[in-house]
């Protein structure tokens, strides 16, 4: 009896580790990707953070190149029926959360907070997706407020812009492996 508990919980472990290394991922910017020149992945810049509010906050930019490089690597969290854009950060043996947030209306930063509750609104989006016609693809999209949609520009900066009733090339992301 006490085998078959011990190989229950290997199993479990097992698929716990499976399941949490399929949701790290890298946000990919279908417009940057298509549009502008240089690095399309969503990523934090840890090295450029500041304090406001007792809160630290990291700049967000879609200005990441590679899947390799772990400040492009992310969990999308569901929670309550929303996602949380999650980034996790070990350092020193601690471990740091951070997660995308709305701030001053369309503004976007990673606060170190995590997608753990008790968590803001500003920290929850809408999660879209777009079939695209050739083949199976996917695209992703993120609104708040059903009128506005997370963004990028040419210069890799990420904020909320008005989707007028149309989702626009600039909100559309690939969720890449």
């Amino acid at each position: 009896m006490d085998s078959k508990l011990t190989i229950l919980a290997v199993f479990l472990v097992l698929l716990a580790n499976v399941e949490s290394r399929s949701t790290v991922r890298s946000l990919s910017s279908v417009y940057r990707g298509q549009n502008c020149r240089g690095g399309n992945l969503l990523k934090i810049h840890t090295e450029k953070c500041s304090t406001f509010s007792g809160k630290r906050h990291c700049l967000a930019k879609c200005d990441g190149s590679r899947t390799s490089d772990p400040t492009t690597r992310i969990k999308i969290e569901s929670v309550g029926g929303r996602k949380c854009i999650q980034f996790t950060k070990n350092e020193n043996g601690t471990q740091y959360l951070y997660a995308l947030k709305v701030v001053n209306g369309t503004n976007v930063v990673f606060e170190e907070h995590g997608c753990q509750k008790p968590i803001e609104d500003g920290f929850l989006f809408e999660e879209s997706v777009i079939r695209i016609r050739s083949g199976n693809s996917k695209r992703f999209v993120y609104k708040k407020y059903n009128t506005m949609c997370l963004a990028t520009d040419c210069d890799g900066n990420l904020s909320l812009i008005s989707t007028t009733n149309k989702i626009k090339s600039m909100c559309r992301f690939l969720k890449l492996k």
